[in-house]
């Protein structure tokens, strides 16, 4: 085990004889047959920790406890589980530097990027908090005055899998998972393979807490081993975050199964920026958007469209803030990019700059390489064919693509030329071009003035087309996902 990681986590109950454990039915306990795996440092390409494996018996333990478990957790009061979970959110607040130097040296984001993503997701804990006392159901009027009473209410699904991404390895999980905990659901969390520490500090708050055995269960090790364990009885439903082939696969395995499922899945979000548009705020808007957490997001800003009469102005500023960008760990505090998750995530971006390349396309690439790590240089592509495949896929990763148009409404169809719908921005002065590009656009989430990356935990999270199955996260609308209406007659 590093030592940068074993000072944060020596005597804590996650951590047994230097191996990270899974959590089941309240106890941290290793892996049935006891397989290992190593946990790199995106950075270094060290070693980290290590880390129980799971099999399908383990999936099928934490299964089981939470079924277990579930009887009491629904009957429990609103006002109880909204304690538990203000009680989570402290803990998150007060671990914040802690949770978020190991959140960055296992996944690679600069340490300030992790630091918020830890608030932000105790914030989200306490937005749904309060929304544990809202009222769920409504009294409608009944053929009968006086002899028949009709109403709504809501029941929770059951066992919920969550399985969530490396790249926002806390906040994402834990606005799934206290959502289906405060509807009354339990739940069995199954983290991405490359950020476990992040997964059983979210669980550690919890349990922390006062949250009861078996509501919240964690099994690590590799998706692919574990999904098809995870996605049948006794789970009610899964909610997923991640690539759509993967996405696909579990919607599949859910149909087969009877689970209610929710995909939350790509994104190639487009900016369009118009002649009165602000240079100075759109190219720092766009940097942010592009390169930020190193590209690796699925609301980062992948292609730009620029009318005529500034693009040479925006590319040339564009161009010079991306060359700006320091390329390093993301401990170091001068670093803006840090390095990509892991080798397979580094080759994959390079073959996709690589095919930009072959096809033709301006490539323009900066920054010093680090020896080691899993680092790529931030890049541009300048005016490539807007509909070539290496622009139109979602690249994840340091990259953005430059392209010209002639005025708002070629960029409207520019933007809207994929099949991917999950946020977009525009950049303008005008409040009539603002209104109409919500109008116009075809994504989940929409900006004026602001880069593509960016959710509020109140409001509502999710795409269109390919980018989600229809629903939502976050807030209210989130927190109806993991219900189920009942309709109550009830004679006198």
């Amino acid at each position: 085990m590093s030592a940068t990681v074993e000072a944060s986590v020596t005597g804590q109950r996650a951590v047994r004889d230097g191996v990270l454990l899974n959590h089941i039915g309240g106890a941290w306990c290793d892996a049935g047959d006891g397989a290992r795996g190593a946990n790199l440092d995106p950075a270094t390409e060290e070693p980290l920790h290590e880390v129980v494996v799971s099999s399908a018996q383990d999936a099928e333990a934490a299964l089981h406890a939470a079924h277990d478990a579930l009887r009491e957790w629904r009957r429990s009061s609103v006002f109880d589980r909204a304690q538990v979970v203000r009680g989570a959110a402290a803990l998150l607040r007060e671990r914040a530097e802690t949770i978020a130097r190991n959140l960055t040296l296992e996944e690679g984001k600069p340490l300030p990027e992790a630091l918020a993503e830890v608030i932000r997701s105790a914030e989200a804990l306490e937005v749904y908090a309060g929304l544990a006392y809202r009222a769920t159901g409504e009294v409608l009027a009944g053929h009968r005055p006086h002899e028949q009473w009709t109403w709504t209410t809501s029941a929770p699904l059951g066992v919920v899998v969550v399985i969530s991404p490396w790249n926002f390895p806390l906040l994402l999980p834990a606005a799934k998972i206290v959502a289906a905990l405060v509807a009354g659901n339990t739940v069995v969390f199954k983290p991405a393979d490359p950020t476990p520490l992040t997964a059983a500090a979210l669980v550690m708050a919890f349990e922390d807490a006062g949250l009861p055995a078996g509501v919240l269960n964690l099994v690590l090790g590799r998706g692919s081993k574990l999904g098809p364990a995870l996605l049948r009885s006794p789970a009610a439903a899964v909610t997923f975050t991640g690539g759509n082939a993967t996405g696909k696969a579990v919607a599949a395995a859910a149909l087969e199964h009877h689970l209610k499922y929710q995909l939350e899945l790509g994104g190639n979000n487009p900016a369009l920026v118009l002649a009165d548009a602000d240079v100075d705020l759109t190219v720092r808007e766009l940097a942010l958007g592009a390169f930020g957490s190193t590209g690796q997001k699925c609301t980062a800003t992948r292609r730009v469209f620029v009318v005529d009469e500034v693009f040479d102005a925006v590319a040339a500023r564009l161009t010079a803030a991306i060359a700006d960008l320091r390329l390093g760990s993301g401990i170091d505090p001068q670093t803006k990019v840090g390095p990509l998750v892991s080798a397979q995530a580094r080759d994959d971006f390079e073959s996709d700059v690589g095919d930009a390349e072959s096809h033709g396309a301006t490539v323009r690439r900066f920054g010093d390489l680090p020896e080691r790590g899993y680092y790529a240089r931030s890049t541009i592509l300048l005016e490539p064919d807007p509909a070539a495949d290496y622009v139109q896929r979602e690249t994840f990763g340091p990259m953005v693509s430059l392209m010209r148009v002639s005025d708002y409404h070629e960029g409207v169809e520019r933007c809207n030329a994929t099949h991917y719908g999950l946020s977009a921005s525009l950049f303008s002065t005008s409040m009539k071009r603002a209104i109409e590009w919500v109008e116009d656009i075809d994504a989940g989430m929409v900006h004026v003035n602001s880069q593509t990356p960016g959710a509020e935990p109140h409001m509502p999270f999710g795409g269109m087309k390919a980018s989600s199955n229809f629903s939502r996260e976050f807030g209210r609308w989130g927190l109806e996902w993991y219900t189920q209406l009942k309709s109550v007659y009830v004679e006198g």
